[in-house]
């Protein structure tokens, strides 16, 4: 199962500058719960790649570049994203950035989506997801002066 987890505003906005426009602690200990407990498989981009650091510890990483770069931090290097998606054979989590959910968003069969409200200028964005129905709206909640829900979309 190919599932992507993503944090956005209400505009699909992913990232602003490169970086995380907002701080939820709650939001992190989600993801690491959640692509630690289905298959520890995660699949970026080489930006998102250099900016998690350590953080993905217990995981097996792959990192999509069309360089042949060397990964300091550990992690297998994928130069044929379309090859590789389509014929990986157990759980993976598509973890970002935008570029590599624009192009992956056809393989995905779960989104796991975080919506951030409110329009943070972000000049990253997640792909349009209309494909998907929203099966599970888990609440809303405050975290940091910010309200975000946690939901789960899944293929027609």
């Amino acid at each position: 199962m190919i599932r992507f987890i993503a944090a956005i505003d209400s505009q699909r906005g992913l990232a602003k500058n490169n970086q995380i426009p907002w701080n939820l602690p709650s939001d992190k200990a989600r993801f690491r719960q959640l692509t630690l407990a289905y298959g520890a498989n995660v699949f970026m981009g080489r930006s998102t790649y250099d900016q998690m650091n350590d953080y993905l510890k217990q995981r097996t990483v792959y990192v999509a570049s069309r360089s042949d770069i060397k990964l300091t931090k550990g992690g297998i290097l994928v130069n044929d994203v379309d090859s590789f998606i389509s014929n990986f054979k157990t759980d993976l989590w598509v973890i970002g950035g935008a570029g590599l959910f624009e192009n992956t968003i056809k393989y995905a069969d779960e989104l796991y989506l975080t919506i951030v409200e409110g329009d943070f200028n972000c000049d990253h964005f997640f792909p349009d997801y209309k494909d998907f129905n929203l099966t599970k709206n888990d609440g809303r909640y405050t975290e940091n002066g910010l309200n975000f829900t946690y939901q789960l979309f899944t293929r027609f």
